[in-house]
């Protein structure tokens, strides 16, 4: 999908990947594959299918997580 978005541009667009819960998971997993995102947000995620952000390819200090005060599901990815 990522690499559909990307090559029907002429210019080349800022995409942006979304991941919420589970779906940051998904997002994670595909993110490690070259997909032409430029950053990536995940919120209330229980992990990205790595241990380091480093296997995501995405650019240098663009990706994003967001968690909520005592989020049991954020946690999991924390801890588990």
């Amino acid at each position: 999908f990522y690499r559909g978005v990307d090559a029907s541009r002429e210019n080349d667009p800022r995409l942006v990947a979304l991941g919420h819960s589970y779906g940051s998971t998904t997002t994670g997993v595909a993110l490690q594959e070259s997909t032409g995102v430029d950053a990536a947000v995940v919120f209330g995620s229980p992990g990205l299918a790595t241990s380091t952000v480093e296997d995501l390819r995405v650019p240098d200090g663009q990706v994003y997580a967001l968690e909520a005060r005592r989020d049991g599901v954020a946690d999991l990815g924390r801890f588990g």
